[in-house]
């Protein structure tokens, strides 16, 4: 799993200009519930927010969703392309 983030200059007011990306291995990945994965994400915001209380990292960035409409999620699959000979 890997992350990463895009930043462009939206075309129209549905154009997302941030896009937070969340790469998985397969497809398949990408939609099961995994409790490793899940446990080792609130591993990391525990200490990204310096504490495990998930009420009190939700209550730290609440005021960060009043400048910013969430556009939906979107799924993209991959395709690379071999060269022809």
């Amino acid at each position: 799993m890997d992350q990463k983030s895009y930043v462009k200059v939206p075309e129209n007011p549905t154009d997302p200009d941030v896009l937070i990306c969340t790469l998985h291995t397969s497809f398949g990945k990408a939609l099961d519930y995994n409790a490793g994965d899940d446990a080792k994400a609130k591993e990391i915001a525990a200490k990204h927010f310096k504490t495990a209380d998930e009420q009190k990292q939700r209550d730290m960035i609440a005021n960060r969703f009043t400048f910013r409409d969430s556009l939906g999620t979107s799924y993209y699959r991959e395709v690379s392309l071999k060269p022809m000979p």
